[in-house]
């Protein structure tokens, strides 16, 4: 058994040293660049670039051809669809806002119904108001639980002084029986 166990050591023991990189294989090859290819490479980049802001502008002219060939009605009609599309952006990022604003009050335990009271115009709006609205709230229900404690005095004894009563008649009195 002993024999087996020193047998399957040894296996696994060949078998780490050949997974193990060897010391060749570990120092990485340093690429030397000649000038001519520095030269190539940056002559490559520029061409790139080139082209991107050629086809930029191109994308730029065309629109403007395309504007200036517009009819008036085209132009109110293009104006239309812009605004809309604005529109709906700002919805969708209000939707946003909302979700990641119901996300914090869950995560701060606050209802979230609180989320009704947010300005979601923007990311910094919504956190400040999402700051006032949690400070506001605090507040009030700290101030209704010192009312709460600030109440009268509770009272000694059963409230039926003089009278003695038995248990069936302070349930049959209670339960209006």
């Amino acid at each position: 058994m002993k024999e087996l166990r020193f047998g399957a050591l040894r296996g696994m023991n060949s078998l780490w040293q050949q997974t193990e990189p060897a010391p060749q294989e570990e120092q990485q090859e340093s690429t030397v660049y000649s000038q001519e290819d520095v030269e190539r490479l940056l002559a490559q980049k520029e061409a790139e670039w080139q082209s991107r802001q050629e086809a930029a502008v191109q994308a730029a002219r065309s629109e403007a051809e395309r504007l200036l060939s517009m009819t008036d009605e085209e132009r109110a009609q293009e104006q239309q669809r812009e605004a809309e599309l604005a529109r709906r952006e700002e919805e969708v990022a209000r939707r946003e806002l909302r979700a990641q604003a119901v996300q914090e009050l869950a995560a701060r335990q606050l209802p979230a119904e609180l989320g009704d009271l947010l300005d979601y115009t923007d990311a910094e709006r919504c956190a400040a108001s999402l700051e006032t609205v949690e400070r506001l709230f605090r507040q009030a229900v700290q101030q209704g639980v010192e009312r709460r404690i600030a109440g009268s005095a509770p009272r000694s004894g059963s409230g039926n002084q003089g009278k003695s009563a038995s248990l069936r008649d302070a349930i049959s009195e209670h339960y209006s029986l």
